[in-house]
């Protein structure tokens, strides 16, 4: 449950699509200026609380810049370059406060392949073996790739966190800070990309660029190996414990864009691991609805 500091407080109850998943009731929303706390209550007894959480103001969008780079990224191994459409966005710090910020994006692509898999051919099916990054390097080829039965979309999450801290630009106009770089695929002319601008606490803060520190950074052999990051979250029964995770309660600014690709000498590569080119089977495959696949088309899909 959620414990506010006006001293309601709101049930959150499993989702019915991923389990483990908690939500709120549709109609909850926070609001700007109040603290929040989380509260956790297992059957055997044991309470988890985080500390107060107060929603700050995220200021709003005020440009998107979308850049076309010939030249954009290399594939997972190293061996091809692609071209990527570059997002970036301009928004205005406000001066009277110290603030951190937060972006997420979420790329919505329509997927043509629903299932690739070590093909049995004399089955004429897919086999029990694991499909791993070295089957594709199987003579002959042995992936095949089921096409989807229906439409079917899919949303790609960010692969690194994006924060910012405005101490060294407190009140400036911050300009161009980079986004996302999407990819130019073989399947897709267009995409759909949502971007949420994120105002976030001190701590939330600290916490993050922590994480961003230990999954970022190669570090050197002498390094010692990082310690766990420890939230905000404690056993109420057993303060001496370490809860990993944390809770935190933000203002969120959204707004979505699509994507054209259409430029002339765009370098494009497949959707497939590595960039590799499909190989079909006469088979269909059903789009599974799951938390990041939808057989609805994502609100702003363009046709």
């Amino acid at each position: 449950e959620l414990l506010l500091s006006d001293n309601s407080r709101v049930v959150l109850r499993e989702s019915g699509l991923t389990q483990g998943r908690y939500e709120a009731p549709a109609t909850f929303r926070g609001r700007v200026g109040l603290a929040y706390r989380l509260r956790i209550r297992f059957t055997d007894g044991r309470t988890y609380e985080s500390s107060l959480e107060k929603i700050a103001a995220a200021p709003p969008i005020q440009k998107i810049h979308t850049d076309f780079n010939q030249r954009g990224v290399k594939n997972e191994n190293g061996s091809t370059i692609f071209s990527t459409m570059d997002v970036f966005v301009d928004l205005q710090d406000n001066a009277q406060e110290t603030n951190f910020y937060q972006w997420r994006t979420f790329l919505y692509e329509r997927q043509a392949i629903c299932r690739s898999c070590i093909w049995d051919e004399r089955k004429k099916d897919c086999s029990d073996m694991p499909l791993r990054e070295t089957s594709f390097d199987m003579a002959p080829p042995a992936v095949r790739d089921l096409p989807c039965d229906k439409p079917c979309w899919e949303v790609f999450f960010d692969t690194k966190l994006n924060i910012f801290s405005d101490a060294l630009v407190n009140g400036s106009l911050i300009s161009k800070r980079p986004l996302r770089q999407i990819p130019f695929y073989v399947e897709n002319a267009g995409a759909l990309l949502q971007i949420q601008q994120i105002s976030i606490s001190p701590v939330v803060y600290k916490y993050l660029n922590l994480i961003k520190q230990q999954t970022e950074s190669t570090g050197t052999l002498t390094d010692v190996a990082p310690a766990p990051p420890v939230g905000n979250i404690r056993n109420v029964n057993n303060p001496e414990e370490a809860v990993l995770g944390y809770f935190a309660a933000v203002n969120v600014v959204k707004t979505t864009i699509w994507i054209d690709r259409n430029q002339s000498g765009a370098q494009r590569i497949t959707m497939l691991l590595d960039g590799r080119t499909p190989s079909f089977v006469d088979r269909q495959e059903g789009c599974l609805a799951s938390p990041n696949r939808f057989i609805a088309p994502p609100e702003g899909w363009r046709f």
